[in-house]
């Protein structure tokens, strides 16, 4: 089965490209105009379903979100996101296992 932007569009040139999607120039078959069209690219996505499940799961596990910043700087917030650098802190951590996990999740 051929993708609906195959059958109906015709593709043109990549104007812009981001983390998750491409935006591409693009024109409706049988009319002259063209338009932006923003692509989103699964391979991009793939990591990320799993990655927001893991911030999830954090969430319910240990009531409160794996990033924070203690000032609320959303700049800060967002580097610490990007190191992706998690702390398990005690006591809130001290007694989550594995099976808690699946647990929760089942």
């Amino acid at each position: 089965m051929a993708d609906v932007s195959e059958r109906c569009y015709d593709m043109g040139r990549v104007v812009g490209d981001g983390n998750f999607a491409v935006v591409r120039e693009c024109r409706v078959r049988g009319l002259a105009e063209t338009f932006a069209m923003k692509i989103v690219d699964n391979a991009k996505l793939q990591g990320l379903d799993v990655w927001a499940m893991g911030v999830i799961l954090f969430v319910l596990l240990g009531g409160f979100p794996p990033f924070r910043s203690p000032d609320r700087n959303q700049e800060e917030l967002f580097r610490l996101i990007q190191k992706g650098e998690v702390h398990f802190l005690s006591p809130y951590w001290d007694n989550v296992s594995e099976g808690e996990i699946l647990n929760s999740s089942i």
